[in-house]
C-alpha cells in the first residue's frame, strides 16, 4: 500500500509457509515491482485451525530502497554520511 490508511493495495501475492519444513521461509514475488511500497499488509487465511488467533513470530519485507526526494536534497547539499 502506498498510504497507512489506504483500504485496498495492490495485491503482491499468496504464499504458503509449510510448517514441517525450515522455520525460516522465503518467498519471491511472482511480478517484479519497479514503485515504491510503503506499507505491506499481512492476512493471514488459514491457521492450522486454531479458531481465535495466528501466532508471527517475524515478518520481514526485502528490496531496494527507492531514494525520495529529501535524500536526493541532502546529497546534492554535499552530504555524504549515511543518515
Amino acid at each position: 500500500m502506498k498510504a497507512e490508511n489506504e483500504e485496498q493495495g495492490l495485491f503482491l501475492g499468496e504464499f504458503t509457509y509449510m510448517a514441517a519444513e525450515h522455520p525460516f521461509q522465503t518467498f519471491q514475488l511472482k511480478n517484479e515491482r519497479s514503485d515504491s511500497i510503503q506499507y505491506v499488509k499481512l492476512e493471514v487465511l488459514s491457521n492450522w485451525g486454531h479458531p481465535q488467533y495466528t501466532c508471527v513470530y517475524r515478518l520481514r519485507v526485502h528490496g531496494d530502497a527507492v531514494p525520495t526526494e529529501e535524500d536526493s536534497a541532502w546529497h546534492s547539499a554535499g552530504n555524504n554520511r549515511v543518515h
